[in-house]
């Protein structure tokens, strides 16, 4: 009841600025137009129907038009405010009851002119007054305004309150839309962070820091570290072509999958080969999965890469100084089911460095539209072979995030640092 009163007395809706401060830009700016637009069609009638009675009143007129502002500001200018200035809708509750304060003082000035006309005879007693002289000089018409002439401003105001009503049910229909996809697609997002919690291990033999940054809510970039014994771990990353909610759908049923992998084939070529299967038969054609397994064993010192046309890992040699690029030959996974894959073994030695990454990274672009690319990073770990693992992948971070610069971050980011003790 308070807020349907409030409603018809303003012509505004009470929870108008939190419902538009939660559309999207454009939706605001849409409602705000459609919105303006019956205020200006009232406006034009209620103009039109006293503008005969103006001739002899200058006065009139002046303070009709103060009450034409008054009312558009106090309707349309906090919401108008938020989406020039969208920081302002943190003082909301000083925009709101300061619109309501503007249109009824605008919603009082007209109705104090329109009643001292209809009660020009009660005037009359009280005229001698200097108060009263003034208002006869300059709030009433210079004539009663005709039956017609009411009745025209009363549909008009009516068209207008109409117009609002629909125009804010509108906007709550859309906001609730919204609310709906948008508490499914958090709950989505809440279900990937915890798929890819940040990688932060420090072992005896090694550490390790890893993360997934989306970017939207949900990505289609995948990553974990699997802990087998004392001696052994596997790093996986992987990257689904997209990064909207359907790849993060393809991302986590291409994880189960590979969970159940590890748990009944050691063999690394085997265990893409299944998996491909099962990602051929879940995914459409239109998805692929591009897919990466580090197979550490401490114990012997060896790492076998096994890739699904992924990025290539990097492994900086402390011994010889240089960068070398782990690229077993694979297809991507969801394109042939009866695709084989490749291995690569090598040794490592204490301060060596590997890195696995998605092309996210690589292809960040700054405004001169270059790309990061590969070896941009190469060129950046030989500096970075005394640092840990999480230095190691702070300068990373800090120096793709300089590089894009104001242009920022366009892709899913995933980046893990895999440091030898």
């Amino acid at each position: 009841m308070k807020r349907a009163l409030k409603e018809i007395l303003t012509g505004i809706n009470y929870y108008e600025f939190e419902t538009l401060m939660k559309l999207q830009k454009k939706e605001r700016v849409g409602a705000l137009l459609g919105q303006v637009s019956l205020y200006i069609i009232f406006i034009l009638l209620f103009h039109l129907a006293f503008l005969p009675y103006y001739d002899d009143a200058p006065g009139a007129k002046k303070m009709t038009l103060i009450v034409y502002g008054l009312m558009f500001i106090g309707m349309q200018g906090p919401s108008l405010l938020t989406i020039i200035i969208p920081s302002s809708y943190r003082y909301e509750k000083l925009l709101k009851y300061g619109s309501y304060t503007i249109t009824f003082l605008g919603s009082g000035l007209l109705g104090a002119n329109i009643s001292l006309v209809l009660g020009e005879g009660l005037v009359e007693v009280f005229s001698t007054g200097p108060i009263m002289s003034w208002v006869r000089q300059n709030i009433m018409f210079s004539s009663t305004p005709s039956l017609e002439a009411f009745s025209i401003l009363g549909i008009a105001y009516f068209i207008f309150l109409i117009g609002i009503k629909f125009s804010t049910d509108a906007i709550f229909t859309i906001n609730e839309k919204r609310v709906d996809v948008e508490s499914e697609i958090a709950a989505a997002r809440k279900i990937q962070e915890t798929i890819n919690a940040p990688i932060e291990i420090n072992e005896e033999g090694f550490s390790a820091v890893g993360k997934v940054i989306p970017a939207k809510e949900v990505g289609g970039d995948y990553m974990e570290w699997f802990s087998l014994k004392p001696d052994k771990g596997i790093m996986v990353i992987g990257d689904v072509s997209g990064h909207d909610t359907a790849a993060g759908l393809l991302m986590g049923m291409t994880k189960a999958a590979f969970d159940t992998e590890i748990k009944y084939e050691a063999d690394p070529q085997k265990q893409l080969a299944s998996l491909n299967e099962a990602v051929c038969r879940f995914s459409s054609a239109a998805r692929f999965v591009t897919f990466l397994t580090a197979n550490f064993n401490f114990k012997e010192q060896s790492i076998t890469t096994c890739n699904a046309g992924h990025l290539p890992m990097l492994h900086y040699n402390s011994l010889t100084g240089k960068v070398n690029e782990l690229k077993p030959k694979g297809m991507l996974l969801g394109v042939k089911e009866d695709a084989t894959y490749a291995s690569e073994t090598v040794n490592f030695t204490s301060n060596d460095i590997f890195i696995g990454l998605t092309d996210g990274l690589v292809e960040i672009r700054n405004r001169s539209d270059e790309e990061y690319d590969l070896k941009r990073l190469k060129n950046l770990l030989p500096d970075l072979a005394s640092k840990s693992s999480f230095e190691i992948f702070s300068s990373i971070q800090d120096s793709y995030t300089a590089f894009a610069g104001k242009k920022g971050v366009v892709d899913d980011i995933s980046l893990i640092v895999v440091k030898i003790n």
